[in-house]
């Protein structure tokens, strides 16, 4: 059963940070190059510096992002850039903001969590090479500078009742660049922090975003002599590396979103797939985005994807059954195989990829249109967004979704606090 604890968390020092906005940055995995140079630019405290720091060429084992993130770190605590809390609490988070012009609030806290076998149930599949980057920042620097989001089940919305008289005076508060208002609050009173411990223990948590970061948790923990030793005495370790920063929130609260993440395409035409599309494939072409993206916005048992051009829009609706005949044995469950991001990157985009086809990603509808309009790339696929029910449906089967299958919104700053 998932065990959490309040801690004692480090946060930026608002005495010498005069603009908080300028230290604060989204989730390392949703930064670009050209983001990364603007929050540098912002100031020489950005978090980013810690999430993801910037490589070179002459990068070696004893200098590269992660020792420098170690290295930054250690300096900015003996400046007094960060400070350590000093009573063990958990801190709670609210984020407003506007969604179909209404503005909606969600709930949600930080704390710590055991890493435990069976705990905790990931949606997506991932990949080596990002959770071995995950896992060298760990180890070099031994902090967790971003949460996991997790999510728990509260239909009652107990959480909320107990946690309701601490949403006075917060500690923290901005509005971000995305006219997201973010604040954050303390909770110390121990019997409050028990009954949150409580509710939490008879979970099954879902991991939102976050996976590499949590395996690459995992695997640091297997790594700890501390670990070994309490494996042989049969005792839960209450040491650090047994335990990982998490925010959790309500999968229940309908605050909680999932925007679509769009596939971009460079290296082929979208008019040379188009014969081999057509056999499974309604394709209709639209006169224009908005029509294009209204056609996305309704409710299909079938898949669907938007195709954007240079010059022209296509509404793609799948006709043919059989294109989910032959799957192999990894994709047998069918709720997951016919999902839109499991048809387009099982059956879609192997075909583009084996002849030397460039894929990427992004939920801004707008930046893919601009990329395939300044060339950048050829064409984009414009998906519809995978549902909480989807999401529950196939993580609690034991089942995985294809990497960037969501897009949780809105996502916890990175830079709140941490945790070392």
């Amino acid at each position: 059963m998932p065990d959490i604890k309040p801690f004692k968390g480090w946060r930026y020092n608002l005495k010498k940070i005069k603009n908080i906005g300028t230290i604060l940055a989204p989730p390392y995995d949703v930064i670009s190059k050209e983001k990364q140079r603007e929050l540098y630019r912002h100031s020489p405290y950005n978090i980013v510096r810690l999430i993801l720091g910037k490589t070179s060429l002459t990068d070696t084992e004893e200098n590269n992002r992660w020792t420098r993130a170690r290295d930054y770190l250690n300096r900015w605590i003996k400046e007094k850039v960060f400070l350590k809390d000093e009573t063990e609490c958990i801190y709670l988070y609210t984020q407003r903001f506007l969604f179909n012009n209404q503005w909606k609030t969600r709930k949600g806290f930080f704390a710590l969590l055991r890493l435990e076998k069976g705990s905790v149930i990931s949606h997506e599949n991932t990949m080596p090479a990002p959770k071995k980057d995950r896992l060298e920042l760990l180890r070099t620097t031994k902090a967790n500078f971003e949460p996991i989001f997790c999510l728990y089940s509260d239909k009652n919305k107990n959480i909320d009742a107990i946690t309701k008289q601490y949403y006075k005076k917060p500690v923290l508060q901005i509005k971000w660049e995305d006219n997201t208002e973010h604040k954050l609050y303390i909770v110390a009173r121990k019997d409050a922090i028990d009954k949150i411990r409580g509710i939490i223990s008879s979970q099954k948590l879902l991991i939102a975003d976050g996976h590499h970061r949590y395996e690459a948790a995992v695997q640091y923990w297997k790594e700890s002599p501390v670990r070994n030793e309490s494996l042989l005495n049969r005792v839960n370790s209450e040491s650090p590396d047994g335990f990982v920063l998490v925010y959790f929130t309500n999968i229940d609260d309908r605050a909680l979103k999932i925007f679509p993440i769009h596939r971009v395409v460079k290296g082929i035409r979208f008019d040379r797939c188009i014969p081999t599309l057509a056999p499974f494939f309604k394709i209709q072409e639209q006169t224009s985005l908005e029509k294009l993206t209204s056609c996305l916005d309704k409710k299909f048992k079938t898949n669907v994807f938007g195709i954007i051009t240079d010059k022209k829009f296509y509404f793609l609706r799948l006709k043919n059954q059989g294109f989910f005949k032959k799957t192999d044995t990894q994709r047998k469950n069918l709720r997951c195989k016919r999902l839109d991001t499991a048809v387009l990157e099982y059956r879609i985009l192997p075909f583009l990829k084996s002849n030397g086809i460039r894929v990427d990603y992004t939920h801004n509808v707008h930046q893919a249109v601009a990329g395939v309009r300044q060339k950048k790339w050829d064409f984009a696929v414009l998906l519809q967004a995978t549902t909480i029910e989807q999401v529950k449906q196939i993580a609690f089967s034991g089942q995985k979704m294809p990497r960037k299958s969501t897009f949780f919104y809105p996502k916890p700053l990175s830079g709140l606090l941490i945790r070392i």
